[in-house]
């Protein structure tokens, strides 16, 4: 019964998701559904069809022993499926496990199951709808990995190679001092195009020997289920790529003394964070082995507060660069023009890196951000995607079937709790005139759940380290302001949110004015930070009117305030 429960529900969230793709576009704001792929087959499929994602990912199956067998993991998640349950264990379809030493025979094992695939395209899937039995189209859009996962399926040399850029012609060079092969642009470089790419394909398959033509050995193992668009259906893992990736090698980068990193671990030590983030980054001085939740949260969120006195004015503004092109192509709302914004920071930075850092940054994984754009622009945001395996081990469930998706749970009071009498009294002496036109009694909260996200006040004495109350909201005229929470009311009027305003004081461009890079992130960095200040004036909004929750921070005897980006990113 409760499987059964689960399959209707899954497929009411699948036809309605994909009926605000198909009509409000708007609403589904950067992801995958609202994106050029997706919304191409939209205009040619007035019917119902599921779409699947495939990511691929390996790792030890053991650290303490070295040279040990790797786990490989193939899994599939449903794009229509919403971004706040698409990544839950339950939806996750477990594809395949392969143990080995090496993963040259991982190709081998995938035959079997992207014939099942292919076959499963083909025929579609029968799926029970209103309890009536439909056969549902089923299409793949794209698969995501790391660079050695996409490697092995796109069947291209690796990563350390000297072709190893399967999206174009960027020639790599081995430096002899770094020991390793280094690919720097020259301005020469080209797209490669699909032509071009199965010509190359072609070519390789002709020899009688295993040998790359352009950086291809022949044919994906996926071609069968991306036929001619293999190079439209990649996208590069972003917590490889720019987490663990680009982000690692900044902060290893950064030479620090005692004082500054002691100054740095406090500012990490005190730090509150929204639930969103399960995982707090711990000393700076361990940055090398922090896992990618860390790197996300200093990366993407803390770097401007705790660079600032350790870098130049320019080397500030250069990872700046990178923060605000990550943060564009990571935000889960319609920034204007932002993949091509994006791209021309990505390029700058890339272009101008040996100027702040040696030529070992200059490799593969630094260059697969200039496509990062594009990729955007194809199939939307990407997301930190947790394997499988990972919500086992941690025994972690996210079950969402009895909560409602659009409005506030009234089945019952459980998901609010009522303020003590006197917080409750201390409220309304503040606000004896909250709801002018309700002669019904008013009553405050001290948390609630809305569209499946969790809020707090502040006087909520059971958040212990986590800080659900500093939220971003949308005024009268719509403009984006900041505040905490101080209750939740509720009369007969409907529902609201009683905020304590944080003022904005100034922009962190004004931070920026002796650095080169200032008037090209001047135009973007006030889409994510903002320097606050705290105020005793008090508002009353609408639960319609949250945005967003926030991440905030001390700076400079106020606050630096940053909107999270993408809200139900699963960590």
């Amino acid at each position: 019964m409760q499987s059964e429960t689960r399959n209707e529900f899954q497929s009411t969230e699948i036809i309605k998701y994909q009926r605000d793709a198909r009509f409000h576009k708007e609403k589904c704001g950067t992801n995958i559904v609202a994106q050029t792929v997706y919304q191409s087959v939209l205009k040619q499929e007035q019917s119902l069809f599921v779409t699947c994602i495939l990511h691929a990912d390996g790792a030890p199956i053991t650290k303490r022993i070295r040279n040990c067998k790797s786990m490989w993991i193939l899994q599939l998640f449903i794009a229509e499926l919403p971004p706040c349950i698409r990544f839950s264990k339950s939806n996750i379809m477990l594809l395949s496990i392969w143990t080995g030493s090496s993963k040259e025979g991982f190709n081998l094992f995938l035959c079997d199951i992207v014939k099942k695939l292919n076959s499963v395209q083909k025929d579609g899937l029968l799926i029970n709808i209103d309890q009536t039995q439909r056969i549902i189209p089923i299409r793949f859009q794209f698969y995501t990995g790391d660079l050695p996962a996409l490697e092995t399926m796109t069947n291209t040399v690796q990563h350390g190679g000297y072709h190893a850029c399967i999206s174009c012609n960027i020639h790599g060079e081995y430096d002899h001092h770094q020991k390793t092969v280094l690919y720097i642009p020259t301005g020469n470089e080209k797209e490669r195009t699909q032509s071009d790419y199965y010509k190359h394909v072609e070519e390789a398959e002709k020899c009688t020997t295993r040998r790359s033509v352009s950086g291809i050995f022949g044919y994906s193992i996926f071609e069968p289920i991306f036929s001619q668009r293999i190079l439209t259906s990649i996208k590069h893992d972003y917590m490889h790529s720019s987490l663990l990736g680009q982000g690692k090698k900044i902060l290893m980068s950064v030479d620090l003394d005692v004082r500054q990193a002691n100054i740095i671990d406090t500012t990490l030590l005190n730090l509150t964070l929204p639930d969103e983030f399960h995982r707090r980054p711990r000393s700076i001085q361990r940055c090398s082995s922090w896992k990618a939740q860390g790197y996300r949260t200093v990366i993407l969120y803390l770097c401007p507060v705790i660079l600032r006195d350790v870098l130049s004015a320019d080397h500030y503004g250069h990872v700046l660069l990178f923060v605000c092109a990550i943060r564009l192509l990571h935000c889960d709302y319609i920034i204007y023009k932002q993949a091509e914004l994006a791209d021309i920071l990505l390029k700058t930075y890339e272009n101008t890196i040996d100027d702040y850092y040696d030529k070992k940054l200059s490799t593969l994984v630094l260059h697969v951000h200039r496509h990062f754009s594009k990729e955007f622009s194809l199939h939307g945001i990407s997301h930190l995607i947790k394997q499988i395996v990972d919500h086992y081990e941690i025994d972690l469930t996210i079950d969402s079937i009895e909560i409602n998706n659009d409005q506030l749970d009234d089945a019952g009071d459980e998901q609010l709790e009522y303020m003590s009498d006197i917080i409750s009294d201390r409220f309304k002496i503040q606000h004896p005139n909250i709801c002018i036109s309700c002669k019904q009694s008013i009553t405050y909260y001290q948390h609630m759940k809305l569209q499946r996200v969790q809020y707090h006040a502040r006087c909520y004495t059971r958040r212990g380290l986590v800080n659900n109350y500093i939220i971003a909201y949308n005024n009268s005229i719509s403009d984006c302001e900041y505040g905490y929470i101080d209750s939740f009311v509720k009369c007969h009027c409907g529902k609201f949110i009683c905020v304590t305003k944080l003022r904005k004081l100034s922009s962190l461009t004004d931070y920026l004015k002796d650095s080169c890079f200032q008037p090209l992130l001047q135009r973007i960095i006030d889409y994510f930070f903002y320097i606050v200040q705290e105020t005793r004036e008090t508002i009353l909004i609408k639960t319609e009117d949250i945005w967003r929750k926030c991440v905030i921070c001390t700076f400079d005897n106020n606050h630096l305030i940053s909107p999270v980006s993408a809200t139900y990113e699963h960590d």
